[in-house]
């Protein structure tokens, strides 16, 4: 690594130790929910504080959306009064204040009534929101988003956490942690959280670590908890797990069984299955386990195996971008559910032109949020609906729930998002230029393998390529070049979760051959199925 490169990655975990260790270190209140209710209850005021501050400056995005819309503070504070959040915001969706996705992240202009906006990404920071843990998102070929994580935001997450110990009544459970070490950040945030939740874990069971280049990344990890542990926090080093190996997970819930004290897993959903299947093929008794996921849509397939089991699953939903957006209550046991986080996030959903997907915008309510966002675009589809069970979540005023997820910007399987804009120049210029063909002769598709999500590398027979092997490695070495990618690759490899195929391209629901296919992106279509035959 290059002496540069290296003074800038120990710069940046550096701040992150520092953040990790104000949060570790502030003050919280006597009830961890208490920050919920409170934010819930001044919601709409916040809001209103957060769009002034935009709307206040001439030269800002929204300012301009909003001048575009012929709609003024006072029009927004006059509807969020008499017609709440939600329908405001709607009404502003259709006025043509939002953000796409690809516009949110510098891929395209921005243009409304066939003018483009200038804006810069300082229009979207929130004063209130600033910290020191930085969280970042793909600059390789758009815009790269920098924000930081404060206390505030954290302690909030807490919130939620303490709101699912009592949903489920799990605090006195063992936790387990199957998961990435950095630089996903998620883990040691959620051991933290445990630990003043008074519900510390007992083992983390790392994976995709066998790649050389991982190595300042197992330090860093060891470091950060090592600095927790002298702070007085009880959170474990990570244990490596043998490549592409889930059974000493699998044999450690067992031996909790045995002791009558089955474990809460906290992964994400792939590791999550694979756990669970190594269970089954060992013939280990691991009822009663329950598993909390997330990082990728929990699909029917992989609950099935869990709950093959005797174990229970319910999701979780999350976004770099976005945060928090939802958890999952004891009565959400079917499908893939959540409770939506109303108290600082509000999401709406607009119908694409795919059958089947539904656009989700999001809305940032609370101060601490790192970003001011109004109407922005997820890049994930889903169904919003009302609640209707009576769980803790929905008593703090939780009364709306997030269904069928799916990402279709985004390759999420084992928990790993990648942009589809990174992939695409991959899949249609990269490729065709090493190897021969033209875009349309590869293709990225997820599907459900018996016990994880894998990615299949569609190459057609049309390029003339001979080896699907020589294609792989060339593609694994471009993916590790880009934001995330590395990671992508170690935990590919980890799991045996990437082949690529010599065979045609799936055709969409449209009839075209799309460069990614994601789980969730709809059944084949009919000329899919001849094509196939």
């Amino acid at each position: 690594m290059p002496i540069s490169s290296t003074l800038h990655t120990a710069n940046y975990y550096a701040r992150m130790a520092v953040g990790f260790a104000s949060y570790q270190l502030c003050r919280r209140p006597a009830d961890p929910v208490a920050p919920v209710r409170e934010q819930m209850l001044h919601r709409e005021e916040r809001f209103l504080q957060m769009a002034k501050h935009v709307l206040d400056n001439p030269k800002n995005l929204y300012r301009t959306l909003f001048d575009f819309a012929g709609c003024t503070y006072r029009d927004l504070e006059v509807a969020v009064r008499q017609k709440g959040i939600r329908k405001a915001l709607d009404e502003l969706l259709d006025a043509g204040v939002y953000v796409r996705h690809s516009e949110f992240r510098g891929r395209e202009p921005l243009v409304r009534g066939g003018r483009e906006i200038p804006w810069k990404l300082s229009d979207l920071d929130s004063p209130w929101g600033r910290g020191i843990v930085e969280h970042s998102t793909s600059g390789s070929t758009g815009a790269s988003y920098k924000s930081t994580v404060g206390n505030a935001s954290y302690v909030q997450r807490e919130g939620y956490e303490a709101l699912a110990f009592r949903e489920f009544g799990f605090a006195s459970r063992p936790r387990v942690l199957v998961s990435s070490i950095l630089p996903s950040v998620w883990p040691l945030r959620a051991m933290i959280a445990w630990h003043h939740l008074g519900s510390p874990a007992q083992r983390w069971f790392a994976l995709g670590v066998s790649a050389s280049k991982a190595w300042h990344y197992k330090m860093a990890s060891r470091f950060l908890v090592a600095q927790a542990r002298v702070l007085g926090k009880k959170i474990p080093f990570p244990e490596f797990l043998p490549e592409n190996d889930f059974a000493p997970v699998a044999l450690y819930l067992a031996e909790l069984k045995r002791k009558g004290r089955p474990a809460v897993v906290r992964s994400t959903v792939s590791p999550a299955t694979r756990v669970a299947a190594a269970a089954l093929e060992r013939g280990l008794d691991i009822s009663g386990t329950q598993f909390i996921v997330s990082g990728e849509p929990l699909s029917d397939a992989k609950r099935a195996v869990m709950e093959s089991t005797g174990s229970t699953v319910f999701p979780q939903y999350h976004s770099v971008e976005f945060g928090t957006i939802g958890y999952a209550c004891r009565q959400m046991s079917k499908g893939n559910c959540v409770h939506l986080v109303q108290d600082a996030l509000m999401l709406l959903t607009r119908p694409r032109e795919e059958p089947g997907q539904n656009a989700l915008y999001a809305t940032n309510l609370a101060p601490h949020s790192p970003r001011i966002l109004i109407n922005v675009e997820v890049d994930d589809s889903a169904v919003i609906e009302p609640a209707t069970c009576d769980c803790e979540f929905s008593r703090v005023g939780f009364d709306l729930q997030v269904r069928d997820i799916f990402s279709y910007g985004k390759v999420t399987g084992q928990g790993i998002t990648l942009e589809a804009m990174d992939l695409i120049r991959l899949l249609e210029v990269d490729l065709p230029a090493r190897f021969g063909g033209s875009p349309g002769d590869y293709q990225l598709a997820e599907r459900e393998g018996s016990a994880q999500t894998e990615v299949l590398l569609r190459i057609s027979r049309r390029t003339g390529v001979e080896s699907a092997a020589v294609v792989q490695e060339f593609f694994l070495d471009q993916m590790a070049r880009l934001y995330g990618g590395h990671l992508s690759v170690r935990m590919w490899k980890f799991t045996g979760g990437l082949h690529a195929a010599i065979e045609e391209p799936e055709i969409g629901l449209n009839g075209k051959v799309h460069p990614l296919r994601f789980i969730g992106s709809g059944r084949r279509s009919a000329a899919a199925e001849v094509a196939a035959q």
